[in-house]
């Protein structure tokens, strides 16, 4: 520190002064030089300045480093808080002018960096964070004091004279250091401050390269404790040069470090790091010594550029000369010198771990491996490159003593150690494998580490690994040794890595010397036995010592040894005889079979024992026979049955195949008990004394058995007497292959098996008691009652002693008949079938089997269902039988393929009604039989079927009880003349044919069309059949037209024409006032004229194929003419005043002013109509009139208000106009191009496209359209006609019923492609279009449908009802919603009305006129679209035009009536209305 004299002290006042002109704070104004300095400084300060308020302490340090010492000296640094300020004082040289320009700048630091790296601080600008703290800073130093006043203009950096001790803090100086003075600030946290100088951390000394001590005091007591940081530097231990060690004391407790320096070259160059290319880079490993070892101390550790930068995940610290941001808060990134840093750090690691290991901790080195380091930021990767190089170097020690490559090495768990201990040798140890294995030394606490660097941990399939590399090393191996790997092996024994291995080892020592495996066959542990083993055995016994370690037996106890025992024994003679390549004589095999008889030996495998027959052969005891009895017998039959097999074998050639034990073996030398031997022979060893009834099949784990050869045998070459006496006298011992195992399903392989045999024996023909071959399941037991009542009915067996009761238990099993039981006279019943039994002895079997028939009726039902036992008496005497299911008990005289039972057997009721379940005739039967007629049965019979179905059918009776009618055909027809039927025709079929429901229109069309060959009272009688079978349309009512025409003289009838007249305001007063033209028909009616004829001929047409087909005419009684004329009326005078003729005449006013008995109207209008017409004054029927509440007739002008107030009610009620966006996915959107082109909806108000025009035949249709084919429809090509209107042409009739025709094709075709379900894929999985029920037209016949049949002939062409079950109405609405965008459908989406589709056909254009009958506007009226937000029935007008041209069109008008009041729509009032579509929306 250089001393302070007048004259450096007035030097040092100048250059402040200097300093401060420079500035241009002299004068007042801020110019020239300072301009640059200015902007630097606000554009530094503001960015890189650091945030935390504390980080100025480190600069201070950090400035401590960078100065420059005197010699001897040892740099120190104090910190001294006071409550009001803060003092540090260094004992370095002193500022000099360059420090204090420094000082006084931005960015303009005295330190350069060079290569020998001896300054920390490079910004210049690290000073200016004491002004986070401070206001005002005071500084001392040499002949210099002055300060910084942030208050003032650029204060940070204009210098202020200002001695200390004359300083408002009154602050002396110390002698030999230089001094700052910071004045605390109102936003200083002065706590925070505190806490931040009470745990300085002695780290901060670690890689400083001059400072040494440094030391923080408070001045006040209770604001801190004093702390003293010091370090220290020795001499790393040998062989370690690039090593030191250093020891931090803080308040005189110590930490060591173990640090290495590593030298960075060829460093990329940097502005920052002007001609520097190398850089030193230091790391520090924590660690604390234990006696004479050191150990790693882990805690996060911190990277330094000198200085702590902060915590990035490591365990030791990083020392290196990173370039930091302003602040040094933080690494610069993009820095390519720290990159290049950071890839020299991981060299110095990788050289730092191999000096650790091989000298200061090779067993705990790894302990410094970072698993916190942080993956993003300047540090990503760089833990997963250190693993990556350190996993590869030979840093780990072996087995061996040798380093090996860590990812080399295998860690071996104390459990596949020799001794459950850490520093005990792995139990696989051996010569090849030591480099491989990892030291003891390294702790199991370390796996977690060691796994990081590849190393990897012996599990139990690389234990099995190298167990199997042993090969015959096991034999060498000490006993403790054995002990150890039976107790690894035993105790993972069931895991299949052990199983893989284990059963091919060879660690079993026999008591021969021998190792064998687990896998080597039975073994056995020595024990102590005390039983002689027969000859010929060879029996492996493990060696005794090894039995006696209990971890070694408890293996093989595992691997399948087991204890030696007589039934060990036994099990090794079996298993002997089992083998192929066994050989043995004669004297070892009986050694062998008695050793077995004399332990009782017991098993399934006995039969396979090899023994010697008579003749010397070796044969399996199963296969032979002997001469032993197994139970007493009389005298009498103790040839047969003491020795059965020797009987047969002697008398039947078949059975000299039969093979018998040898003597010796039957009768042993050696025993006394010979009773039992033979027992043991025949129930252990399957030895036989009779003949084998069944044998295991070749498959013997299916458990299959069959009829033995040797039985078959017998059967073939012995009565039926002899072997059933063979059954029946050694039941006990057949009875097993016989009877069923109830223990056991009726399915089990068993259970079929026997079966099997009793079904091949019932099938054996034997003789009965006269003489006849009969199979044996076919015949019964000759008792005594049973013959005298039967004999002759059914065969009786021919054996001796029938009455003997074992033979019902023997031959029960094969179905012979032992009783007069329920089985007994079903069987008496079936044959009786074949032998031509009288009805009266059937009708006693019949009672005999109903009395018994509850012992099991299911049985009973049965038989009857599966055989025809039903006897039908005929009157030839030759009786037929049937099945129950094709008789009624009771039922009508007509039926012929369901016969009647009950006058046959009335006494039978329990039997066929109760437990067989016949019925009386009910529908189902009649149907049925329906369904069989056939051309050549009688008409009369086919006429009492259908009469007595329609007796059955009630109001209430289902349509699907008779559906199976309606596509059979069953409906005779005659299309000629004369008696009888020429075809028969289902309900359903295309033809056309009719039903004469009226008596003169069967007589006018006989022989001319095909009508059913019932008569009109026959017809009149099925009228419930009839509706159920939709024939209604078919009805000749339906289908004729009728035409009214006069004939000779005509006269006026002025009397009635008067009396019309005046009855006129009667008759107006029945026309309902909904009825529009009231007015029209009014006027009409009072200007009727009445006249006589002298005929009036009716004519009826119809037409039969598209051609018109006339009928015979018929005298008529009324015809009615409307036309420009007026309305007038003709009477023939032969019929005039008749019952009949009123009737008419009330019929067609009726019609003409649309007077009806609908149920809107009154129920009793037409009844008063009559009344009117042909009864009484005006006067009288007014009263009755006013008596049946019908309203008075108001005048003209109250009738024309009516109407028009009427019209306005309903106006703005229609549909409202514009089209509404989709706001739903398109559910159509595979119709294709043609459709949507062709069909249009038009709401009421919309505008209608003029198009008066109409395409020509050879003109082009919308793009894409293809007209539909139409092959089967009559469609005759006439051009363009007038107007549509009533003609009494027939051939103009014939005309518009064909274009009609024509345009409800075009629309059933479109529905069918609108009205269907399709999946995602565009296939159509649902069609809810169904013409046969939602085309409701007489013209859908013309299609190849059944004509249609309604109750109300007057419905619309197309009818889709609402309904839970049929989609149709709902995709019809969304369809006009959706696609069309017809507004007011969007309410209907919810709950779709019925829809009524009106269908109107013109070859025109849109324009063209078409005919609207009165019963389609009352329709229309009735059901208006706009008549309520949610109309349960909607009207759909459908207009076809262009219908002859190649592109006809389709257009929909939901809203019939808001198009009349919009004008889009005209009606014309004739007798029917007139109808035009206007495309300008004007009214006419």
């Amino acid at each position: 520190m250089t001393r302070v004299t007048a004259e450096n002290e007035a030097a040092a006042r100048a250059h402040i002064a200097e300093i401060r002109q420079r500035m241009g704070l002299s004068t007042g104004v801020v110019q020239g030089w300072n301009e640059n300095n200015l902007a630097r400084a606000l554009e530094v300060i503001s960015k890189e300045i650091n945030h935390d308020s504390t980080h100025f302490i480190l600069e201070f340090i950090q400035n401590a480093d960078d100065n420059l010492y005197a010699p001897g000296v040892t740099p120190s640094l104090e910190f001294t808080y006071h409550r009001d300020y803060l003092r540090v004082d260094c004992n370095e040289t002193g500022f000099a002018e360059s420090n204090v320009d420094a000082i006084c700048s931005i960015g303009n630091s005295t330190k350069v960096r060079s290569n020998s790296m001896d300054t920390v601080g490079e910004k210049g600008i690290g000073f200016k964070s004491v002004f986070k703290v401070a206001d005002r800073v005071y500084i001392a130093s040499n002949a210099y004091e002055f300060m910084f006043d942030r208050n003032r203009t650029l204060g940070m950096i204009a210098p202020i004279w200002a001695p200390l001790e004359s300083s408002p803090l009154r602050v002396q100086r110390k002698p030999g250091y230089t001094t700052f003075v910071l004045e605390y600030s109102h936003e200083c946290d002065k706590s925070a401050l505190r806490r931040e100088l009470s745990t300085l951390d002695p780290r901060i000394l670690l890689f400083l390269h001059k400072l040494r001590n440094i030391t923080v005091r408070f001045a006040n007591p209770g604001e801190g404790n004093q702390r003293y940081l010091c370090r220290c530097d020795s001499n790393a231990p040998a062989g370690m040069p690039s090593w030191r060690i250093v020891d931090l004391n803080v308040n005189n407790e110590q930490s060591s470090y173990a640090v290495m320096d590593h030298a960075a070259t060829h460093l990329p160059e940097d502005s920052r790091r002007a001609n520097v290319t190398r850089s030193q880079i230091t790391l520090a490993f924590p660690f604390r010594e234990i006696g004479e070892t050191w150990v790693p101390r882990i805690e996060p550790q911190q990277v330094y550029a000198f200085l702590p930068i902060r915590d990035y995940g490591f365990e030791f610290l990083i020392q290196a000369d990173l370039i930091l941001n302003a602040g040094r808060e933080d690494i610069a990134g993009h820095s390519h010198w720290n990159r290049a840093l950071r890839s020299a750090t991981l060299v110095a690691v990788v050289k730092a771990a191999h000096d650790l290991a091989q000298h200061l901790m090779p067993f705990t080195w790894f302990h410094y491996l970072p698993t916190r380091v942080q993956e993003t930021g300047f540090f990503s990767g760089f833990a997963a490159q250190m693993r990556h190089e350190l996993s590869g170097k030979p840093l780990l020690r072996s087995h061996s003593g040798t380093f090996q490559p860590c990812n080399s090495l295998k860690y071996v768990p104390a459990a596949y150690r020799e001794k459950l201990e850490q520093s005990s040798p792995p139990l696989m140890l051996r010569d090849g494998n030591d480099v491989t294995l990892l030291a003891c030394e390294y702790e199991e606490d370390d796996l977690s580490k060691l796994k990081l660097l590849g190393v990897s941990i012996m599990d139990l399939a690389s234990f099995c690994a190298h167990l199997r590399e042993f090969g015959s090393e096991f034999q060498q191996k000490e006993p403790f040794w054995h002990t150890r790997l039976a107790q690894v092996l035993a105790a993972n024994f069931h895991s299949t890595v052990t199983q893989d291995v284990i059963h091919g080892l060879h660690i079993i020592p026999l008591r021969d010397g021998q190792w064998v495996s687990g896998a080597s066959g039975k073994l056995y542990f020595p024990g102590n036995y005390g039983f002689a083993i027969p000859e010929g055995l060879r029996i492996k016994v493990v060696d005794p010592e090894a039995e006696l370690d209990n971890n070694r037996a408890h293996l093989f106890r595992l691997l399948g040894v087991s204890q030696l025992s007589p039934y060990k024994v036994g099990d090794a003679i079996v298993d002997l005889h089992e083998e192929r390549s066994f050989l043995a004589s004669e004297g070892e095999l009986l050694s062998q079979v008695l050793f077995l008889y004399s332990i009782s030996y017991r098993s399934d495998r006995l039969r396979r024992i090899w023994l010697i027959a008579e003749n010397g052969e070796r044969i399996r005891a199963g296969h032979l026979y002997a001469d032993i009895s197994i139970h007493h017998a009389t005298e009498g039959e103790r040839a047969v049955v003491e020795y059965p097999a020797r009987f047969f074998y002697d008398r039947v050639p078949g059975c000299r195949s039969f093979r018998f034990l040898r003597q010796d073996f039957v009768n042993p030398n050696r025993l006394e008990d010979k009773r039992q031997w033979h027992l043991y022979l025949h129930y252990n060893l399957l030895v036989a004394y009779a003949p084998r009834l069944a044998h295991l099949t070749d498959n013997n784990e299916s458990g299959e058995f069959r009829l033995h050869r040797d039985f078959n045998q017998i059967i073939r070459g012995s009565p039926a007497t002899s072997w059933l006496a063979l059954i029946r006298n050694n039941w006990r011992m057949y009875s097993p292959w016989l009877e069923t195992d109830e223990r056991e399903s009726e399915e089990s392989c068993a259970n079929r098996c026997r079966e099997s045999i009793r079904n091949e024996l019932a099938a054996v023909e034997v003789h009965d008691i006269n003489g006849n071959l009969r199979p044996l399941k076919d015949t019964f037991l000759p008792l005594e009652n049973l013959v005298r009542r039967y004999h002759g009915v059914v065969p009786f067996l021919d054996i001796n002693g029938p009455e003997d009761p074992i033979w019902r238990t023997t031959l029960r099993p094969f179905g012979v008949g032992t009783t007069d039981d329920l089985q007994f006279y079903l069987k008496v019943l079936q044959n009786a079938k074949t032998l031509g039994t009288s009805v009266a002895r059937i009708t006693d079997i019949y009672t005999q089997v109903q009395a018994r028939a509850g012992d099991d009726e299911a049985r009973v039902r049965t038989t009857f269902q599966e055989q025809a036992l039903v006897c039908i008496p005929q009157a030839n005497g030759l009786n037929t039988w049937t099945l129950p299911s094709k008789c009624v008990w009771k039922g009508p005289s007509c039926l012929r393929k369901f016969p009647t039972l009950a006058e046959v057997y009335p006494q039978q009721l329990q039997l066929f009604c109760n437990i067989l379940g016949l019925r009386d005739a009910e529908i189902e039967h009649l149907v049925k039989e329906i369904c069989q007629v056939r051309t050549l049965d009688q008409l009369s019979y086919i006429t009492d079927l259908f009469l007595e179905l329609e007796k059955m059918i009630k109001d209430d009776t289902p349509e699907y009880e008779v559906a199976s009618l309606r596509s059979r055909h069953v409906l005779p027809v005659k299309t000629a003349n004369g008696p009888g039927f020429q075809h028969l025709f289902s309900p359903m079929t295309g033809s056309q044919w009719y039903i004469p429901d009226r008596p003169q229109l069967e007589v006018s069309f006989r022989g001319k069309v095909p009508l059913l060959a019932f008569t009109t009272s026959e017809v009149s009688k099925l009228k419930r059949l009839v509706k159920l079978l939709h024939l209604e349309t078919r009805k000749l009512s339906n289908c004729a037209v009728g035409t009214a025409r006069t004939e000779g003289r005509t006269r006026p009838f002025q009397e009635w024409t008067n009396s019309l007249r005046a009855k006129a305001s009667c008759i107006l007063r029945l026309v309902p006032d909904t009825t529009l033209n009231r007015r029209r028909i009014f006027q009409k009616i009072r200007e009727v004229e009445v006249y006589k004829a002298t005929r009036v001929v009716q004519h009826w047409s119809i037409f039969l194929n598209g051609v018109e087909t006339v009928g015979e005419p018929q005298e008529g009684r009324v015809a009615i003419t409307d036309n420009d004329d007026g309305l007038k009326v003709y009477f023939a005078e032969n019929s005039f005043g008749s019952a009949h003729c009123r009737w008419e005449f009330t019929e067609k006013i009726a019609d003409f002013c649309g007077i009806s008995n609908d149920p809107d109207a009154r129920s009793n209008s037409k009844s008063l109509l009559m009344l009117i017409l042909n009864e009484g004054q005006v006067g009288e029927i007014n009263e009755i009139l006013d008596t049946n509440a019908i309203p008075p007739l108001i005048n003209d002008e109250e009738l024309e208000e009516a109407e028009g107030q009427a019209r306005d009610g309903q106006r703005g009620r229609g549909a409202q106009g514009g089209r509404a966006g989709r706001s739903r996915p398109d559910p159509f959107a595979h119709l294709p191009d043609d459709l949507r082109n062709r069909i249009r909806v038009f709401a009421a108000g919309d505008p209608i496209p003029a198009g008066r025009g109409v395409p020509g035949r050879g003109g082009e249709g919308p793009p894409g359209f293809n007209f539909p084919d139409l092959d089967n429809v009559g469609v005759l090509g006439y051009g363009n006609r007038s107007p549509l209107r009533r003609r009494d042409s027939s051939y103009g009739f014939m005309r518009d019923r064909q274009h009609a025709a024509a345009g409800e094709v075009i629309v059933s075709d479109a529905l069918k492609q609108i009205l269907c379900s399709r999946n995602a894929a565009g296939e159509t999985t649902r069609e809810w279009y169904e013409p046969v029920k939602h085309w409701t037209s007489i013209h859908r016949i013309h299609s190849g449908y059944p004509a249609y049949t309604f109750p109300n002939a007057l419905t619309a062409s197309f009818t889709i009802l609402h309904s839970s079950t049929c989609l149709a109405a709902t995709l019809l609405t969304q369809y006009l919603c959706l696609v069309q965008q017809f507004t007011p459908a969007r309410d209907w989406l919810l709950e779709p009305p019925n829809y009524h589709i009106e269908v109107k056909t013109t070859t025109g254009g849109l324009e063209s006129d078409f005919v609207f009958s009165n019963e389609e506007f009352e329709r229309a009226r009735r059901f208006m679209a706009a008549s309520s937000d949610r109309p349960s029935d909607v009207v759909l007008l459908v207009r076809v035009w262009n219908v002859e041209g190649e592109a006809p069109r389709v257009d929909f008008l939901p809203d019939i009536w808001g198009q009349v009041e919009c004008g889009s729509l005209g009606l014309s009032a004739m007798h029917d209305f007139r109808g035009r579509v206007r495309a300008d929306g004007a009214a006419q």
